[in-house]
């Protein structure tokens, strides 16, 4: 490594074999790859070779992401409930299905997922996942728990800009 000193590079190169032994076998895989073509085949693999039996929903989410991010919403769509189909409490996989609904426009279904996700998540959600419900509920036109959600949004995260946007809108007389 140029410009690094030897014993520097030694290390970091040992703690990032450390973490990455640290990690689940499917995790040290490429299909968490920030390109989406990289992770769907990595995933692929992962899913019809697995090696982590117990992997095989979070390689069906992580793919799902992965054709999300290329725009393919019926293939992610697929992949999410094969995540759900098994493993029933993959809160991942709701929150992404969630996400895709909203963008269908079919809010029912969208605010559903997003609250299992919530459900399932429980004391760990994020402001991200009522920021989600909230900004579904707005499009669905329920004023007051869309409030709700950005409130707990904030709560959980003070500096969710996004949360504090969509307060100030429906706080704002039509």
């Amino acid at each position: 490594m140029p410009g690094i000193p030897m014993s520097l590079a030694l290390a970091l190169t040992l703690a990032c074999a450390l973490t990455l032994a640290a990690l689940p076998a499917w995790a040290q895989r490429p299909c968490l790859s920030d390109d989406p073509d990289t992770a769907i085949r990595a995933c692929t693999i992962d899913i019809v070779s697995p090696p982590d039996p117990n992997g095989v929903a979070s390689s069906y989410v992580s793919r799902g992401r992965a054709y999300m991010k290329k725009g393919l919403g019926d293939q992610a769509m697929a992949d999410f409930e094969k995540a759900i189909g098994i493993d029933p409490e993959a809160q991942a996989a709701y929150g992404n299905l969630g996400l895709i609904y909203y963008d269908l426009r079919q809010y029912d279904l969208a605010l559903a997922n997003f609250t299992k996700a919530i459900e399932l998540a429980g004391p760990d959600a994020h402001s991200i996942d009522y920021l989600r419900r909230g900004v579904a509920y707005e499009a669905s036109g329920a004023r007051g728990k869309a409030i709700a959600d950005y409130q707990t949004a904030l709560k959980l995260d003070p500096n969710d800009e996004e949360s504090r946007k969509g307060l100030q809108r429906l706080r704002t007389p039509p």
